[in-house]
């Protein structure tokens, strides 16, 4: 595994055949490279994120905003690209693939990974995000 969060994988996918899966994000998750001296970031902004797509491994939930990919000067973001995405998911909690936000790719059966999230955005789950699946259903969240 690389220490940079960064990346580009291109991943086939096909359209997801669940309609009840979603993925709820309470709250702005910002993910940066280094918590002290950040030079480069991702932001997901709240909202129901619904499930487009998926592929032996994963499921892709599209953000119902651009994701916005941030680059930073001594601490200040300077530049931030808003992009169409979402977030990767595992299908298997013990697998040791991590969760990413992904762009879209040249056509509809492609997805591309380009920051991976880690294992804070996996702690974060059940406090800033979590599945249709995890019971924590509202009326807000439906």
């Amino acid at each position: 595994m690389s220490d940079m969060p960064m990346q580009e994988e291109h991943r086939t996918v096909t359209a997801a055949e669940s309609t009840d899966l979603f993925l709820i994000v309470k709250l702005p998750l910002i993910y940066n490279d280094d918590s002290f001296d950040p030079s480069r970031g991702v932001r997901l902004l709240p909202g129901k994120y619904v499930l487009e797509a998926e592929d032996a491994e994963c499921w892709y939930f599209r953000s119902p905003k651009p994701l916005s990919l941030l680059i930073y000067d001594f601490g200040n973001i300077v530049n931030a690209v808003s992009i169409h995405g979402g977030i990767m998911v595992s299908k298997d909690e013990s697998s040791h693939k991590l969760p990413s936000a992904y762009v879209d790719g040249n056509n509809d059966t492609e997805r591309i990974t380009v920051w991976e999230l880690g294992k804070d955005f996996v702690t974060d789950r059940g406090q800033k995000w979590h599945l249709s699946t995890d019971g924590d259903e509202t009326p807000e969240n439906r």
